[in-house]
């Protein structure tokens, strides 16, 4: 992802928190502990891969 399309993105995700911060609240009330614990889980799974991604793409420009 491009510089310009990373920070669109992050503008995004900042609007979005600060309008649907209740939503993401009661959302998150909602879920019991297993349903936490996944979507903990898949989002740990998710950075890890886009480190990988970032480290092999490091490695083949440099």
């Amino acid at each position: 992802m491009n510089h310009k399309a990373r920070k669109e993105v992050e503008t995004v995700i900042s609007i979005v928190l600060e309008r649907g911060g209740e939503y993401f609240r009661e959302l998150r009330k909602s879920l019991t502990d297993s349903d936490r614990n996944l979507l903990q889980s898949l989002v740990y799974k998710e950075a890890i891969a886009h480190q990988d991604t970032m480290i092999l793409q490091t490695k083949e420009d440099g």
